[in-house]
């Protein structure tokens, strides 16, 4: 009987101010999650100031980003 291994793939998601879905690269699976979102704050900053939550979909592992809106004064 042989084992069949099957490594999870990362899929890397936010939301933009319009409540769209954008997916972003898992840019190295040996980054952790928060490098990830420091790689990708250079092209988002709202990723700076943000959360994340996990789940896990069809065997894979979704990260999605949740940014906090704040408003200034």
């Amino acid at each position: 009987m042989a084992i069949d291994i099957k490594k999870t793939r990362r899929i890397f998601q936010m939301s933009n101010n319009n409540g769209k879905t954008i997916d972003l690269i898992d840019p190295n699976p040996a980054m952790t999650i928060s490098e990830v979102s420091e790689f990708h704050s250079a092209t988002h900053p709202q990723l700076l100031n943000s959360s994340y939550e996990e789940t896990e979909s069809n065997g894979d592992l979704l990260i999605t980003f949740k940014t906090v809106a704040g408003t200034k004064g």
